[in-house]
């Protein structure tokens, strides 16, 4: 296992912040508050990173003009506040598998390239400008891909069995969590454990495109983007507290039994929480 020090200091807080965050700083002409006091706790105990699709969005919407040079100069000079310097944007997918210990490593892979991938984001971030569409096509193919891999979960119809689905208790997905700790029974915290709500929601949402009145469609423009929404609940895994405005998570984890849905919080509330001096950290059960 890879020790997770050389990327982020023991003892540190991981925070990731997802697309919503970053694109709101350009639309006020102050900074927030809560931007002076993530920049006093990036100081002390906490760790400030984009998520990964989060840099693929905002450079998409860079691109496209949908946020001007302008508010994107705006944009990056809070940001640089109190994001991680070293870590500006967290890598996901087989990097926090690595990360876990979930899947050895590939020869090619270290944390100096790690850090450097996302030194090189975070410049290209910094340094994009409006450009032709075609020169943008692999972070489009990128977040085309997360929406893919939503539906193709979704639409899994190999989960189905006699039993009537219930959108929270039923013997496939206490099957699905039992399956996913053989996957890497070495695992403390378990695997089932660290994707917690993680497995409840695609559960449910799986549940919903099954009914037979007003089924979800992960294929509808409303929801064409949950695939890419759905890839920040891996940073849960580290674990990891995600920082977002958009009331979408909110609603779509109000009715979820999970320890992990309070690891979602406002950047307001993050920040009330550190100044009320009950400060937020993401913790494993009995811990």
């Amino acid at each position: 296992m890879i020790p997770l020090h050389e990327l982020i200091p023991t003892g540190k807080q991981i925070v990731v912040l997802d697309t919503s965050v970053a694109r709101n700083l350009v639309y006020t002409d102050t900074s927030a508050t809560w931007v002076d006091i993530f920049a006093e706790m990036s100081r002390n105990d906490y760790s400030f990173s984009l998520a990964d699709n989060a840099f693929a969005e905002l450079v998409a919407q860079i691109s496209s003009g949908a946020i001007s040079t302008n508010q994107k100069i705006l944009m990056i000079e809070r940001l640089r506040r109190f994001l991680n310097v070293n870590l500006p944007i967290f890598l996901g997918k087989i990097d926090i598998s690595i990360l876990i210990g979930m899947v050895e490593p590939h020869p090619d892979w270290s944390t100096t390239n790690v850090l450097e991938l996302s030194s090189r984001a975070w410049n290209y971030l910094t340094n994009c400008s409006i450009t032709a569409q075609s020169n943008q096509s692999g972070v489009h193919e990128d977040l085309q891909s997360e929406r893919q891999a939503w539906v193709s979960m979704i639409q899994n119809k190999g989960l189905t069995t006699g039993e009537p689905l219930h959108e929270y208790k039923h013997t496939q997905l206490e099957k699905v969590f039992a399956d996913i700790d053989d996957l890497a029974p070495h695992l403390s915290p378990s695997l089932s454990i660290r994707m917690d709500l993680q497995i409840r929601l695609l559960w449910r949402q799986y549940v919903r495109s099954n009914k037979d009145v007003e089924p979800y469609d992960p294929l509808s423009s409303k929801n064409k983007n949950d695939g890419i929404d759905f890839d920040i609940y891996n940073y849960l895994l580290i674990p990891a507290l995600i920082v977002t405005q958009d009331e979408g998570f909110f609603r779509k984890l109000k009715d979820i039994d999970s320890f992990q849905k309070q690891w979602f919080l406002k950047p307001e509330d993050l920040a009330k929480a550190w100044s009320d001096r009950t400060p937020s950290r993401a913790r494993w059960p009995g811990t």
